[in-house]
């Protein structure tokens, strides 16, 4: 705004120390709006930047709990396999057992006469033979029970360990994401 003094008369509106004042308020209030401005686009770009974190932990926590679902399959998976491997151990101790006990019939039959001896004696030794073998093929399943129980017990600890990951990183979005609304709020 421009003011001519020639123009203004000794009772007219408008002085020259006015003028200035004028000028000084658009001044200020054409800072403080600019000011507003640039407050209300920096507000904006935090919100925007604490979002996008948040996105990120919101994004990591959801791949390490689908770890943590497969962690948990496989666990799952590894004690049903160790569970029938040592169901089978157990069938084959018990003809182990079996066959002991044939074993010592065709002894006490060879002991008491029943029979021929020899024909006993090579039956009872064929039964004790079986017999071992069943407890060696016992303990081959025992082992593969035990070698299936302990992967299964180290996807337990992976699947904790990402089950804890994908709590954190849920609770670090959550925390972005308070931060963000508060500073959306305050504007």
């Amino acid at each position: 705004m421009v003011i001519y003094l020639e123009n203004l008369s000794p009772s007219g509106s408008k002085t020259a120390e006015q003028g200035k004042k004028e000028s000084k308020d658009d001044k200020e209030s054409e800072l403080t709006e600019i000011r507003g401005e640039k407050f209300h686009a920096r507000t904006y770009h935090d919100v925007a930047s604490l979002r996008a974190e948040a996105a990120e932990h919101s994004a990591k926590a959801a791949k390490y709990y689908s770890k943590y679902r497969e962690y948990d399959r496989k666990r799952e998976a590894y004690i049903a396999k160790a569970v029938k491997k040592r169901e089978t151990a157990e069938k084959f101790m018990e003809r182990s057992k079996e066959m002991e006990a044939k074993a010592a019939e065709y002894e006490s039959d060879m002991s008491t006469g029943l029979g021929r001896p020899e024909k006993l004696r090579v039956k009872a030794a064929k039964s004790r033979e079986k017999a071992a073998d069943m407890r060696k093929k016992a303990a081959v399943y025992e082992s593969k029970a035990a070698a299936y129980n302990e992967k299964a017990a180290k996807y337990r600890e992976l699947a904790a360990e990402a089950l804890e990951k994908s709590k954190m990183h849920e609770v670090e979005a959550k925390n972005f994401t308070r931060r963000a609304n508060k500073i959306a709020d305050m504007d």
